[in-house]
């Protein structure tokens, strides 16, 4: 997972990504924030994509990052 912060038609926004092991994209997201809700929307959203639990999970600094893929996948 990882995020970045792009202009889009002129407006700033925060970019989510997912990608596989392989660098793949999984999804992504554009949204207005960047806090737990949009991150939880996000890790929900890449998750039904997949079609297996994910082991392991690697992201930036982002604090609010260890939460939430501890709530919605807790083994990994």
């Amino acid at each position: 997972m990882d995020k970045t912060y792009v202009k889009v038609n002129g407006i700033w926004r925060y970019v989510y990504r997912a990608v596989d092991q392989h660098g793949q994209v999984i999804d992504v997201l554009v949204s207005k924030r960047r806090d737990a809700d949009a991150a939880r929307r996000f890790f929900h959203r890449a998750l039904t994509t997949l079609k297996g639990t994910p082991g392991e999970v690697v992201t930036d600094a982002n604090p609010v990052y260890p939460r939430v893929p501890g709530d919605l996948v807790p083994a990994a």
